[in-house]
Formats: C-alpha cells, structure tokens, sequence
C-alpha cells in the first residue's frame, strides 16, 4: 500500500479534535483516515479500552476502510479500530442500550447472517433469482454496493 501523501500526512498529524475533509471521491480520503488512524494510535491518544471509531455509509465502504486499516495501521489494528457504517452502529447501540427503551435484549435485528438463514430455512434459492429477492428483503438505505 502506498505511503500518504504530503496532504493525507498533515491529516494524520492534527491533533485529536474535529476535522473537516471536503474532497471529491477517489482522491485518497480512506487512506487519510487510515493514517490518521495508524498516528492517532502511534501518538498513543487512544488507549484501552478506548477504540477508534471509523464510520462509513455503506457495506462497500465498510469493506474498503477496513482493508485500507489493515494495510497501513496494520496486523492487530482490530483490537484499537472499530469500522462499521451506520446500519452496524445502530444494530450495536440498540443491542447494548436497548433496554433503556423497553428492548429485550434477544431482540433479532434483521441483519444479513439473519436474511440469508431465513431464505435458506424458507427453501429460497436467491442464486436462481440472481440475487432480486436478496435486494429486495434488504433494509431501507442498505447499499448493494
């Protein structure tokens, strides 16, 4: 993986604080936050139980973050990085606070693992339907990316 540029390292650089990136897509943005990570980390501004917290849109970018995380901060960044996007936090929040709003705790959100096992258990075989029924039980604003 290629080492930032001279703009993703001032990124990396700034102090622990909000920072505000305006870029358009494909110009390194994911590897910036990945090497603001690694000195974040470096730096040692985050500690455990402390983790990072890398929040993207979709199930893609989740994938690409993580990937870009493992090449620069590299092995064992998992143990100080969390990268998850919007429809994983809130299945993590509401599974660890759920009960203050009258939750239960073994409350099954409709996750992919739980999609997949209920078209299984239905005898549904989504191959043969090229995918269609997969995107059509999939949650509002799920990317198929």
């Amino acid at each position: 993986m290629a080492e930032p540029n001279p703009q993703q390292q001032r990124l990396a650089a700034l102090p622990i604080a909000n920072a505000l990136v305006i870029a358009p897509a494909g110009c390194g943005k994911t590897q910036a936050l990945a090497a603001r990570a690694r000195v974040v980390l470096a730096r040692g501004e985050v500690a455990a139980p402390q983790k990072i917290l890398a929040l993207t849109f979709s199930n893609k970018a989740r994938d690409n973050l993580a990937s870009r995380m493992q090449g620069i901060v590299g092995a064992g960044w998992r143990r100080h990085i969390t990268v998850t996007n919007f429809h994983g936090l809130a299945a993590r929040v509401i599974k660890a606070h759920g009960s203050a709003l009258g939750i239960p705790q073994d409350v099954i959100l409709p996750e992919e693992p739980w999609r997949r096992r209920q078209l299984r258990d239905l005898g549904v075989d989504d191959y043969a339907s090229n995918g269609r029924i997969r995107l059509a039980v999939r949650p509002f604003g799920e990317s198929d990316e």
